[in-house]
């Protein structure tokens, strides 16, 4: 799946699941993935500032 060039801003995932995503060129920041699951997750060249992983599981996630 992939997510590309849209407004993701202060977005919560909380407590979810995201598996084999692609998020490319979107703002992500403010967001919130407390608590989630993340499992091959991809942030490519994407603004992430103040962005929050509290207790989320990474599992293969890249961001660049």
């Amino acid at each position: 799946m992939r997510v590309q060039e849209s407004r993701l801003t202060g977005v919560a995932f909380a407590e979810g699941s995201l598996r084999d995503l692609l998020v490319r060129g979107c703002r992500v920041d403010l967001a919130s993935f407390g608590f989630a699951e993340l499992v091959r997750v991809t942030f490519e060249d994407c603004l992430m500032a103040e962005t929050s992983f509290l207790g989320a599981r990474l599992e293969g996630v890249k961001a660049g």
